[in-house]
């Protein structure tokens, strides 16, 4: 299936058929790039040493102190090959080697010690390992922000094992609370097992947030304005789906909410369930800047020539 292009929104009539939301979208993996200041300027992580990014700037590589904020962005596509992660788990760092204070429980932990078994099918020389969680906030309303550490792997021989571990903060005693191990090629993310445990959830808040703040812009402005595309996501059709339909183009008629989520999709001129199940799965993650008309938000519609 071809990526849809949404170059044209094409206006439709409205059409009353039970305009009921469906359930929350399953978000697809995307690439996480990692970014960190250096002279005021946002620089892309490329590399790690045993506790602290790596960056390259001024025409070489300079490597930051521990301490270094990261920030994680979507990137534009992964790098090649795929990490197996296998007995990953972290265990308390003791905060203190006296084992009377350690029995009364007087002093927790305040570091985890992170390992697992690493296992790539391709060579991947100098990798490294973003370690995330989400950071504790005390304000239960705001926004969920990302810890992030950057830690050296080494070298990795395809179909050769190799353990890793890091030392990282420990923010809670909650298990939800734990580290999570991404994987890292010269700027690129690696696939690997347990990458989808965050990320995706984390792009969506992220993303939700920035389009609500652009249709608040758009209701200050009072000025009527169409359908937008905000946020479209790759997504794959069932294999029976797509045989059916293989190279052939479908437009896919989409209503989209006065919040920019897609209330649903359907098949022009089409009668198949299976189809506009999966369509209506497919577009569920996408994001739209609603119409305004006379200074208010109102649903939208648009036809989308999608090429299978």
């Amino acid at each position: 299936m071809k990526h849809p292009s949404l170059l044209a929104l094409l206006p439709v009539v409205s059409i009353s058929i039970g305009a009921q939301a469906f359930a929350a979208p399953q978000l697809p993996d995307r690439p996480a790039s990692a970014i960190t200041k250096y002279k005021d300027n946002w620089t892309a992580v490329v590399g790690a040493t045993v506790d602290a990014p790596v960056i390259f700037a001024d025409g070489t590589t300079v490597p930051l102190t521990s301490g270094a904020g990261i920030l994680l962005t979507v990137g534009d596509h992964y790098a090649d090959g795929f990490v197996t992660v296998t007995d990953f788990y972290s265990s308390d760092v003791p905060p203190t080697t006296d084992p009377d204070v350690i029995a009364s429980h007087e002093l927790k932990a305040t570091q985890v010690d992170v390992k697992a078994n690493l296992t790539s099918n391709v060579d991947i020389p100098d990798a490294y390992a973003l370690l995330i969680t989400y950071a504790p906030n005390p304000n239960p309303n705001a926004q969920q922000t990302l810890a992030v550490m950057a830690r050296k792997i080494g070298d990795l021989t395809a179909g050769k094992e190799k353990s890793f571990s890091a030392r990282l903060p420990k923010f809670g005693e909650d298990e939800a609370s734990g580290w999570h191990l991404l994987v890292y090629d010269a700027g690129r993310q690696v696939k690997s097992t347990g990458m989808g445990e965050i990320l995706p959830g984390y792009f969506d808040q992220i993303e939700t947030a920035a389009l609500k703040r652009k249709i608040a812009e758009r209701l200050e402005k009072a000025a009527d304005a169409p359908l937008g595309a905000f946020r479209q996501l790759h997504f794959s059709l069932p294999d029976a789906v797509k045989a059916k339909y293989h190279g052939t183009t479908v437009k896919v008629e989409i209503r989209v909410g006065t919040d920019g989520h897609v209330l649903w999709a359907r098949p022009v001129g089409l009668s198949d369930l299976d189809l506009a199940d999966a369509l209506n799965k497919g577009f569920s993650g996408w994001l739209f800047l609603p119409p305004v008309k006379d200074g208010a938000l109102v649903p939208g519609s648009a036809v989308i020539p999608l090429s299978l």
